[in-house]
């Protein structure tokens, strides 16, 4: 009996310690732990070129896809992975949105053309853009509605795809746009990505990850000066909320803090008139100092 009331006191013990001390002498110490391995890891972004360059891969099989469809060979698994890969490179989508978008959806879509009021006060090009490009609302992350953008060939190469479906062995009841063959499942979009990426003759074929995709949109966006209203736009594109999109994304740019918060920095020093009246993107320096300790004109 002394044995097991010793044990139990041991257990109780335990407890008590576990639940007193664990908040403080262990997790809040991990999670710090955590944070602080996060913040000079490399977290690069894609480059343009790279994007380009897969882009116009996919274009190109694309086309090699359609010609072979309309002459009676199935290459639809090849023709649906290269417009699924081409839909979350243009829109900056999850892959699992695009890849889980169901023929449903996209059939009974809302397609209509905006409003006129609205339309008159668009610009050339915005209105352009509206005529050539289709909106389609789907299932986001969370239930959260999200918009997807169809270019012209993309909707030519989707009609393409849902009339040769029986051909290319999907079943009639496999509910997905982007459909296996022989299957009631949805391609992978993130597979898709990764080996077209590679095959691209990309530079860095392992950013060209929709996740980095979505990093480029909100750390580049910080080049174009865009006020809060503009910035809650991209963010609810993205299906992301402004917090979100401010604080998590944007705390990955290191090129921003060292070219623009930096010239702020060098500009303090030299006094309140060097300030007056200018932003982030029209600040001049006179002179900055180096890491060497030499001065030099940096004037533009």
């Amino acid at each position: 009996m002394n044995e097991d009331e010793n044990g139990e006191k041991k257990a109780k013990r335990f407890l008590e310690l576990l639940e007193n001390s664990w908040r403080n002498s262990v997790s809040v110490n991990a999670h710090q732990t955590i944070k602080e391995r996060r913040w000079n890891q490399k977290d690069d972004i894609p480059l343009t070129k790279d994007v380009i360059a897969l882009r116009d891969h996919l274009r190109k099989l694309e086309d090699e896809a359609k010609a072979e469809l309309k002459h009676g060979f199935s290459l639809a698994a090849s023709k649906n992975e290269t417009v699924l890969s081409q839909l979350i490179i243009f829109n900056k989508r999850r892959e699992g949105e695009a890849s889980r978008l169901t023929l449903d959806t996209y059939k009974e879509a809302n397609t209509s053309s905006l409003n006129e009021d609205i339309f008159e006060t668009l610009s050339t090009l915005e209105k352009e853009l509206s005529k050539q490009l289709t909106r389609i609302e789907i299932r986001g992350k969370r239930g959260r509605k999200v918009p997807m953008l169809f270019t012209d060939q993309m909707k030519d190469s989707i009609s393409l795809l849902i009339d040769t479906r029986e051909e290319a062995g999907i079943p009639a009841e496999n509910p997905f746009l982007f459909a296996r063959s022989g299957g009631m499942t949805n391609i992978c979009g993130s597979d898709s990505l990764q080996k077209h990426a590679e095959a691209s003759q990309a530079e860095h074929p392992e950013l060209l990850r929709s996740t980095k995709l979505r990093k480029q949109v909100a750390t580049l966006c910080q080049l174009l000066d865009l006020d809060e209203q503009e910035l809650e736009h991209v963010a609810r594109f993205l299906g992301h909320d402004i917090r979100v999109h401010g604080d998590f994304y944007r705390q990955t740019d290191k090129t921003f803090q060292i070219t623009k918060i930096s010239k702020l920095l060098f500009a303090m020093e030299q006094g309140p008139g060097t300030l007056k009246r200018k932003n982030l993107g029209t600040l001049e320096l006179s002179k900055c100092e180096d890491i060497t300790g030499s001065s030099h004109n940096v004037s533009q």
